[in-house]
């Protein structure tokens, strides 16, 4: 239970950082490697940013601890 409040956690802080990682730098100078994604305003993009990594990080760890255990059901 313990490890999956840290996971968890884990995820939920993350996301953020990764979304303000990728506003920093992709929207960056005049000809920003994102181009249109940052007409839209930076806060727009770091809130979709955010979403869409809370929901890779979510299905990484599902599809990781479903091949965990599926590896620790095979007969030995």
């Amino acid at each position: 239970m313990f490890r999956t409040l840290l996971h968890v956690v884990a995820i939920l802080h993350l996301g953020p950082a990764i979304a303000f990682a990728l506003v920093a730098f992709g929207c960056d100078g005049i000809d920003p490697p994102l181009g249109r994604g940052c007409q839209g305003g930076s806060l727009k993009l770091f809130v979709e940013a955010t979403l869409a990594s809370w929901v890779v990080l979510g299905l990484g760890s599902v599809a990781y601890l479903r091949s965990r255990r599926a590896r620790s059901a095979l007969p030995k």
